[in-house]
């Protein structure tokens, strides 16, 4: 079994533009296929069944190979299976069939540092999550949520770049606003996503989409959203496979490229009040509803401040 994992993996290479090793991309980057994917499931099924005892993880804990192959076939159950319920490790490993009660944390814990180090992507962090967050974040935004959220996830993500393009041009020259500043700002927006994706998996994963349409419009000099795509068609070929989507979904791309339209559209002037109400007709399941959002500001002129206490001051008098 060794040596037809060893035969996939060179094939897997093979057709992505005659790799013979890992280039150090994100693992979504790669676009495994459903029938790739499929063939590696059932390849380290395979494997693990060979050893007749129950403790087969831990006999492959160590095999350079088998931690490749897992971290890999791990970030793409993530993208196409995930549904929500909590970060763990036993539903990723359910579809290999295989025992896991032999794999003791640290065995897991070396395997999964072994592959990502071999795939060359950086292990993150946040809070008590290392390793299966690193997972989450090379797999991608799950199919499910894109599925189940698309409109409060284009509107999240619209609100965010709003936040976001006026504060990147307010930093100094040569600096760029903070992965912390985004992660916040989506944070802060969760109430718009699927009750059950509000983790901060997520959150980095849609913080990562905003630094790379801010990214791509500093790169690209977008100021117009009428010609925004074909520039960037122009001087950055291959700017969607940056994206942790699926490039064959339609709906998904028409989101990026609408966001990068928007984002071209941004005003960089500051707006003459510090309090704005957006009020927006919208849809639900038993009609339409009028819905009213206040944005503040990060920072409020004193001046601005004593104005509106003059206002409401002259209402309470009337």
């Amino acid at each position: 079994m060794k040596e037809e994992c060893r035969a996939w993996l060179t094939g897997f290479f093979e057709q992505r533009q005659n790799l013979t090793r890992p280039d150090g991309r994100d693992l979504f980057r790669y676009r495994t296929t459903e029938q790739e994917f499929q063939k590696l499931e059932g390849l380290l099924k395979n494997w693990l069944a060979s050893y007749p005892d129950d403790d087969s993880l831990a006999r492959l804990a160590d095999n350079l190979l088998f931690c490749r192959l897992f971290v890999l076939y791990a970030s793409e159950w993530w993208r196409r299976h995930y549904n929500g319920a909590g970060i763990a490790w036993d539903p990723v490993l359910s579809g290999l069939k295989v025992n896991t009660t032999s794999w003791t944390p640290q065995q897991r814990s070396r395997c999964v540092q072994a592959g990502l180090d071999n795939w060359e992507v950086r292990v993150r962090q946040h809070g008590g999550y290392r390793y299966i967050l690193s997972i989450a974040l090379q797999g991608g935004l799950p199919l499910r949520l894109l599925a189940q959220g698309r409109g409060g996830l284009g509107k999240l993500l619209k609100r965010v770049l709003h936040l976001a393009v006026p504060a990147a041009c307010d930093y100094q020259e040569n600096s760029a606003i903070s992965e912390q500043d985004i992660y916040g700002w989506v944070e802060s927006l969760q109430g718009m996503l699927p009750r059950s994706y509000r983790q901060p998996a997520i959150f980095i994963l849609l913080a990562d989409i905003v630094a790379t349409i801010l990214t791509l419009k500093q790169k690209a000099k977008l100021t117009s959203s009428t010609d925004a795509i074909d520039r960037l068609n122009r001087q950055i070929p291959g700017w969607r496979d940056r994206f942790s989507l699926p490039l064959e979904d339609e709906q998904a791309q028409g989101l990026i490229a609408q966001l990068l339209r928007d984002a071209a559209e941004v005003t960089l002037k500051q707006p003459s009040s510090a309090f704005l109400l957006e009020r927006s007709l919208e849809k639900n399941e038993t009609g339409w509803r009028l819905t009213s959002t206040l944005q503040l500001t990060d920072a409020v002129e004193i001046k601005k401040l004593t104005e509106l206490k003059t206002e409401l001051s002259k209402i309470r008098t009337l």
